[in-house]
């Protein structure tokens, strides 16, 4: 398992990502701007944390080997 800052770490290249996604898609109108984007990113995160709990936990199987379809 992995806890404390060692998550802070492994997210962070996630996270630095999520959140040039989110600055461009509020400069295209796409994304309101109530928050900033480092917010909605850490929203994101949490998101993140949360489903690899439930994967930890057992109530959410991961083989790995489905990828999301293109839109």
């Amino acid at each position: 398992m992995v806890g404390g800052d060692r998550y802070r770490l492994l997210l962070e290249p996630a996270r630095a990502a999520a959140t040039v996604i989110v600055e461009r898609g509020q400069q295209d109108g796409v994304f309101r701007r109530h928050l900033p984007p480092a917010v909605l990113s850490a929203g994101l995160e949490a998101v993140t944390v949360a489903l690899l709990g439930e994967v930890n936990s057992g109530a959410l199987a991961d083989g790995g080997s489905v990828r999301p379809s293109p839109p």
